[in-house]
């Protein structure tokens, strides 16, 4: 099969940061963590389809570490809950999730 074409991947890095932004305002009413969590992740597939789009290899390099980083992120978000789901609420960790 042949490889797609940069506007064929830009257009479905678009979509899913369409998805994703519509993710982070439902989690405007969550926590600060969440919040965080889907503003990068928008951010980052807004700036891979723009890297994409107009071809740009450090964009797409710069969004590649933002995607890092919202995973590491992602990867705490979800530690903490499990922590407070086993450990109770007592409040161990100082982040806000």
């Amino acid at each position: 099969a042949p490889a797609p074409s940069s506007s064929a991947i830009a257009s479905c890095l678009g979509l899913w940061g369409l998805l994703s932004a519509t993710f982070f305002l439902g989690a405007l009413r969550l926590g600060t963590m969440l919040r965080l969590l889907f503003a990068l992740l928008t951010l980052s597939f807004v700036l891979l389809a723009l890297g994409h789009a107009e071809e740009l290899a450090t964009l797409k390099l710069i969004a590649g570490y933002g995607g890092v980083v919202t995973g590491v992120l992602a990867a705490g978000a979800g530690l903490i809950r499990v922590f407070k789901e086993v450990y109770g609420r007592r409040r161990f960790v100082p982040v806000p999730v």
